[in-house]
């Protein structure tokens, strides 16, 4: 394994660590500050895109932005939903954090992107069902799809 891979594996390591806290922060308070989005993101991204380039790794750079266009770009549909509606579905937060969870899987193939979306969509549906509320966390969800399907590509390189 090249240092590079390496150091994509590190970046997806510090984004699930980075989901994890936001996703107990989410399902304390309801609430992820934005700094902690925006800060999460510009790591993954930032880090990935400096080690994409450097490693002159362009598939996996495809994958990571291929990633995060796929996951933000589902979330989107019902948030842009929401407000024709009124009803309150997914915030804000969830559609943020969609670039850093997409990016870090989407790096080692977008198949694994697809795994930790489709590990975290049911979940979150079956627990807000389960609760009868409308709107529950979705950060703690998507931090376990992410965690499931970052150990599954880590095992593959």
């Amino acid at each position: 394994m090249s240092v590079w891979e390496w150091a994509g594996a590190a970046i997806g390591v510090i984004t699930a660590a980075g989901l994890s806290g936001l996703a107990v922060r989410d399902a304390r308070t309801g609430r992820v500050p934005v700094r902690w989005s925006r800060a999460l993101t510009a790591v993954a991204v930032g880090g990935l895109a400096v080690i994409g380039m450097a490693g002159r790794d362009w598939g996996a750079l495809t994958g990571a932005l291929a990633g995060a266009v796929l996951v933000t770009g589902i979330q989107l549909v019902p948030y842009g939903l929401q407000a024709r509606t009124g009803r309150a579905a997914i915030g804000r937060a969830d559609v943020r954090l969609g670039v850093p969870f997409g990016a870090s899987l989407g790096w080692f193939g977008v198949g694994f992107t697809v795994v930790g979306f489709a590990l975290a969509l049911p979940g979150g549906l079956v627990a807000s069902a389960a609760v009868r509320r409308r709107r529950l966390p979705f950060v703690p969800f998507l931090a376990g799809g992410h965690a499931v399907a970052l150990v599954w590509a880590l095992s593959r390189l």
